[in-house]
């Protein structure tokens, strides 16, 4: 009959103070765990959405460090809430967030995800208009801005010629599998955006959950949402996560590939980073 040796967990009380930057792992819960201590763990909701943090240990104590502070934001975690960590394997966690009156802490992605499908459309606006204005300059015209149908196709051919320049660089090659270019973005920077017309292209079926492979063999998990509009988002704070163990800049850009795993594993995205400056085209300066 299976015991609390078998499926080691243990809780904390969060206090902001002490518990905003790492939380201490409980030394007994250690005991119980077999194997060395890696140096990251995985924390996992309900949602099947993942957090990485690293494991440090200082002198006889274990602490959950890099990428906790990301952890506690993403979750909204507060003074007086309390963390249930059930051990699954692996330095693998399912947790859960009780807020002080002892239920369950809804995350308040479902309320962002209204609110959000409406922001930071003015930035796709101002990458469109831009492309716009410049094809205006070639063709002698001002009648383009007003064409609505036009419009709405330069928001999307302003991330494809975006692609365009980062292999022109030189130094990366188009991937065989079905891919995207992606950028941080100032006003999403929570959320990645994945094109609906490589999505529709390629006929890919997206799984509710996509994980993120990084160049190092980390991963993280983002869940696809979907807009009204058509468009497609990976929310819930992988992408975030990804970029700030990978030290992501705006002027970075990363090509996402879709990659079919084996078995069970399904489709993921395997990540590689060309850091700024890296891929930008180069010009001719013979005659400057």
């Amino acid at each position: 009959m299976s015991n609390m040796k078998d499926n080691p967990g243990f809780f904390k009380f969060f206090q902001s103070s002490k518990s905003s930057e790492r939380l201490r792992i409980p030394l007994a819960f250690a005991a119980h765990v077999k194997g060395g201590i890696p140096d990251t763990a995985f924390l996992r909701s309900c949602n099947g959405e993942l957090w990485q943090v690293e494991v440090t240990k200082d002198r006889n104590d274990l602490f959950f460090t890099n990428g906790w502070e990301t952890f506690v934001e993403d979750n909204s975690v507060e003074l007086g809430d309390f963390l249930v960590f059930d051990y699954i394997g692996n330095w693998v966690f399912d947790f859960k967030v009780l807020g002080r009156t002892g239920c369950n802490k809804d995350v308040v992605e479902e309320k962002d995800e209204e609110y959000k499908e409406g922001e930071g459309e003015g930035e796709e606006e101002l990458e469109a208009n831009a492309l716009i204005k410049k094809r205006e300059k070639g063709r002698g015209t001002n009648n383009l801005l007003d064409s609505g149908g036009y419009k709405g196709k330069a928001i999307a051919n302003a991330e494809i010629e975006e692609d365009e320049d980062v292999f022109k660089s030189g130094i990366v090659s188009r991937p065989k599998n079905p891919y995207f270019v992606a950028k941080l973005r100032k006003k999403r920077q929570n959320e990645l955006h994945v094109p609906a017309d490589v999505i529709k292209d390629h006929k890919l079926k997206l799984p509710q959950t996509l994980i993120l492979l990084d160049e190092e063999g980390r991963k993280w998990s983002a869940k696809v949402v979907g807009w009204k509009d058509g468009r497609i988002w990976l929310a819930g704070g992988g992408w975030r996560a990804f970029c700030k163990w990978n030290d992501v800049q705006w002027e970075d850009r990363c090509i996402c590939e879709f990659m079919q795993g084996k078995g069970r594993q399904g489709l993921y995205l395997k990540m590689h980073i060309l850091k700024a400056g890296s891929w930008f085209p180069k010009t001719d300066q013979s005659h400057g």
